[in-house]
């Protein structure tokens, strides 16, 4: 009996002997676990614009700033060089764990990239890189409401601006020129940031009429066309009657078709200065462009250019008739 007691203890002891040393040696194993993520590229394809910066397209988005594929997971210690299959095309520039690449030329490359370790070399990964000349991409603007005034569109092309560049390239050493089939319209590549952070194409029309604008796209003293569009720009249509009661008001952008708010106006009925309230004036223009009625009638206004600078009024844009009526009851 005393034996088989030992025994049965022995047993026992062994066993929990056993499950200590099980959860020994798990509990000493997780931190010397390894990292297992090997260095990837975080790009395999990449559409580019020429120069060393512009807007690229991964996944049908346009991204703008510097284009740069990104080594993920680099190996401490380790160095990484990458090269391209096609100088012509595409030169790369490696530094730590970022590849800049720079657009020399339109047409594709294969970029390579490296690793060295305690003197073994291993490739980390591949990418294709198309290089693209600029493209003109214009919406179709047949619906455009093109008055006189100047017209600010985003040069990057989305597909829903009137005006833009697919690949433009925001690098000083890529030029955009635009020129003009006659006087009249003068477009800019304004190189200029706005909220967001998007550079902008401006348009700067001063009389109405058809215009055919060419773009062109210099870089490394080549240049190419990369597109042309047709713009139709209209002249002010003044209303023939204008509606309205003794003391409210009307806009002047009311009273005309392809009004521009970037446009001065002067207006005058039967020689009387508008924009001095009177109580003899049949009309009162105020300081936001507000057409007061002051006194029923009708009123013949004729509505000029305005020159801000030299405080003249310019071409006669046409002439509107007013018809004032009672306090609207």
């Amino acid at each position: 009996m005393i034996f088989q007691k030992v025994t049965k203890n022995k047993k026992k002891t062994l066993k929990r002997l056993m499950a200590l040393c099980v959860a020994s040696t798990m509990f000493l194993s997780v931190p010397v676990l390894a990292d297992t993520k090997k260095p990837t590229l975080s790009a395999t394809k990449m559409n580019i614009s020429l120069g060393a910066k512009g807007t690229h397209k991964i996944n049908n988005t346009f991204s703008q700033g510097v284009h740069q594929i990104t080594i993920q997971n680099p190996v401490k210690g380790a160095k990484y060089v990458c090269t391209s299959s096609n100088k012509k095309v595409l030169s790369v520039k490696t530094k730590n764990n970022k590849i800049n690449l720079t657009g020399v030329s339109a047409g594709s490359a294969t970029i390579t990239c490296k690793q060295t370790l305690k003197g073994k070399t291993t490739v980390v990964g591949k990418a294709k890189i198309i290089v693209h000349n600029a493209k003109a991409v214009f919406v179709d603007p047949s619906n455009w409401n093109l008055g006189i005034y100047r017209r600010e569109f985003s040069a990057i092309s989305n597909g829903n601006s009137g005006l833009g560049i697919q690949y433009y390239s925001t690098d000083d050493k890529v030029n955009y020129t635009f020129q003009v089939d006659k006087k009249g319209l003068t477009v800019k590549d304004e190189k200029a940031y706005n909220s967001d952070a998007n550079n902008m194409i401006n348009l700067y029309p001063t009389k109405g009429g058809v215009f055919k604008v060419t773009v062109t796209q210099t870089y490394e003293k080549k240049k190419k066309t990369i597109g042309s569009i047709s713009l139709n720009f209209k002249e002010p249509n003044i209303h023939k009657t204008q509606e309205l009661y003794v003391d409210s008001a009307v806009s002047i952008a009311d009273i005309m078709d392809y009004y521009s708010f970037e446009r001065e106006y002067y207006l005058e009925a039967n020689g009387q200065n508008l924009y001095q309230k009177d109580e003899n004036n049949s009309l009162y223009v105020d300081s936001a462009n507000g057409i007061w009625g002051m006194k029923e009638g009708s009123f013949d206004v004729k509505i000029y250019d305005y020159h801000a600078q030299t405080k003249e009024k310019g071409k006669l844009l046409g002439t509107c008739t007013f018809i004032v009526k009672g306090i609207n009851n």
